[in-house]
């Protein structure tokens, strides 16, 4: 009897560490965590990116971008991000390239699969599309009309947060 516990004990176990496994945040099979470099170096050797630009900083964030394939798009423009003053990657912003907005429903779709149904903002000007995941999220947005592009984010909790206190901080100037 004591035998069946501890394997039903174990099964649960594992079970919870493959769902949990299953929500880490990762762009393109590398989990969003640990040092930027680090990441920087999987994803250009996983992915064989072309560096775009050095590591420039804005709003916060210092960026290395990097030219590549994301899904079924070409020659995206590949952003990693980490929050300035932390050594950790925080998010991946990928731009599409024009003319590739056509796959946008096919992609909503593809993550509805994966992370189950989405929120979705309609703005006057754009669409945004959002999964949340227990270790950040996934956004995708575009222009309705003039801009023929896409917007993917990928963000952990931590990016997720930078983004919360900017915000606070500029309302705080009105």
């Amino acid at each position: 009897m004591r035998t069946r516990i501890i394997i039903l004990m174990l099964i649960c176990l594992t079970s919870s560490l493959s769902i949990l496994a299953q929500d880490q945040i990762a762009f393109m099979g590398v989990p969003i965590e640990g040092p930027f470099e680090d990441f920087c170096d999987k994803l250009v050797a996983k992915k064989n990116l072309i560096p775009s630009y050095k590591e420039v900083s804005y709003e916060g964030l210092m960026t290395k971008s990097y030219i590549g394939d994301f899904w079924k798009f070409t020659d995206c423009e590949i952003n990693i991000r980490r929050i300035v003053g932390i050594p950790n990657v925080s998010s991946v912003a990928v731009n599409t390239r024009p003319g590739q907005k056509f796959l946008a429903k096919e992609l909503v779709n593809k993550y509805d699969e994966l992370y189950g149904p989405h929120k979705i903002e309609d703005n006057v000007l754009s669409f945004e599309f959002t999964w949340t995941l227990p270790t950040g999220n996934i956004v995708v947005s575009y222009w309705k009309k003039y801009v023929d592009y896409l917007i993917i984010i990928y963000s952990n909790n931590e990016a997720i947060e930078h983004v919360k206190m900017k915000t606070r901080n500029v309302d705080d100037d009105l």
